[in-house]
């Protein structure tokens, strides 16, 4: 009967996510001998499970290179800071999912851009800081940011390490921007900002890269 979620209602939602997660025998434990688990046991087996899931995700992200950004942009197991952007500001909805899309780009082997036929390996990075055909967008995007933060930040900013830009730009506030830097308010309006830079960029670079 685990499973079957061809019914509708809660049950059947259910029994997808106790699959996931391997509590399944929750259910049927139930199911066969009407065993009804304790809250106290409950809570403590929901912790564990929590806690292993967790586990696994940082396992994953800190052992596949291709995963390196996106564990260095988001590096808590809670709802992306992102998505709550897109939450109070639904018309930043499609520049934050470009944001997104960026943050998980990854390059199996060296690529060609057609925009500037130069050939790269981070199709992300080569898309954010060196594509030659992008330099007027680019610019314009650096310049509303200089408009908006404090110019100690856009110095600290753009002095830092290409890969430490790179991550802030795309929502990062572990090395720069931090909560003791900028409030939550300013930084979700450098990050409309920028999402809406990175989405202007975008459109000239759809199907922009050739494998070689």
């Amino acid at each position: 009967m685990v499973g079957n979620t061809k019914q509708k209602g809660f049950v059947a939602d259910i029994f997808p996510v106790l699959e996931k997660y391997q509590l399944e025998h929750v259910t049927n434990n139930y199911l066969d001998r009407i065993e009804v688990v304790s809250k106290p046991v409950w809570k403590k087996l929901i912790d564990k499970t929590l806690r292993d899931a967790e586990n696994k995700w940082w396992t994953k992200i800190t052992s596949e290179r291709d995963l390196t950004r996106i564990g260095n942009i988001h590096q808590d197991v809670t709802l992306c800071d992102l998505w709550k952007i897109c939450n109070q500001n639904r018309q930043y909805r499609h520049c934050i999912n470009i944001i997104i899309r960026l943050a998980i780009l990854k390059t199996d082997g060296d690529v060609i851009c057609k925009l500037c036929n130069k050939m790269c390996d981070d199709m992300t990075k080569h898309f954010m800081l060196n594509c030659t055909k992008l330099f007027k967008e680019r610019d314009s995007l650096y310049e509303n940011i200089l408009n908006e933060v404090d110019i100690n930040l856009f110095n600290d900013l753009w002095n830092s390490d290409e890969d430490i830009l790179i991550e802030t730009l795309l929502g990062s506030r572990t090395d720069l921007l931090r909560p003791d830097q900028i409030s939550a308010t300013e930084w979700t309006s450098f990050m409309c900002i920028v999402s809406k830079g990175l989405s202007e960029m975008w459109t000239h670079v759809t199907n922009c890269f050739i494998e070689v």
